[in-house]
Parts: structure tokens; sequence; C-alpha cells
């Protein structure tokens, strides 16, 4: 259990603990996470981040104005494809095992050169 102080320290952290956003129907703090996440996804801060808004009947003019900001030009038509609106439970987990494992990218971790004492030893010493 969380709690902060200042909304954005909260914010902050449930992008970056975050894997997904599922979000059910809300008012003015749900919709700032919403579209601040949005955001986030559109200007390349944060990837392979699925949003999923439940509830299509609750988000509808929310969609709605999304294509009023395509018509306006203030996004993109591919900015829809961020966001995931269903009323089906099923259809979110698939969605979001798509998008994680799409987006997914593997850490490689590379061993440095001195891992075991062996920048020691191209320097002529000997590693102890």
């Amino acid at each position: 259990n969380f709690e902060f102080h200042y909304f954005f320290m909260r914010k902050f952290w449930f992008a970056y603990l975050a894997k997904a956003l599922v979000i059910m129907p809300g008012g003015f703090g749900t919709l700032d996470e919403f579209y601040e996440t949005l955001t986030l996804i559109q200007t390349g801060k944060i990837k392979g981040f699925p949003i999923i808004l439940f509830g299509k009947e609750y988000w509808k003019k929310v969609e709605e104005h999304m294509n009023e900001m395509i018509i306006a030009g203030t996004i993109s038509a591919k900015d829809l494809d961020l966001v995931l609106f269903t009323d089906s439970s099923e259809e979110a987990v698939q969605y979001i095992r798509e998008r994680l494992m799409k987006d997914f990218v593997p850490i490689s971790v590379k061993k440095p050169n001195w891992w075991l004492g062996e920048k020691i030893e191209a320097l002529g010493r000997k590693a102890s």
C-alpha cells in the first residue's frame, strides 16, 4: 500500500511499476492518468504498455473525442491503436499478452572486461 502526498509522484510510480493499464469507469483522476500515460507512450517515453478502457459504453465519448482529435489533426490515426476499448475480460487479457510479447525486448547483460580481474591482467598485472 503506497501513500503519496504529491499526486505527480503517485503517477510517476504508477507508470514506473506497471506493465499495463486497465481503466475502469472513473472521474477526473482516471482521465488524467489515462491521458498522461497515453502521452508518455505516444511520445516514446515508455514502450510496450497496453492500455485497456473497460466498459465500451462508458468510454464511448472518449473514443469519439479521440476521433475528433484525429479529424482536427492534433493526434494521428495510429494513436487509436494504442488503446483497446472493450467489455470482455478475455479480450483484455489477450491484448495485454500480445502487446507485452510483441514489444518485449530482452535486456542482455554484458560482463564488463574487468569482472574477474581481466582489466588488471591486461595492464600487465596479475589479478589476485
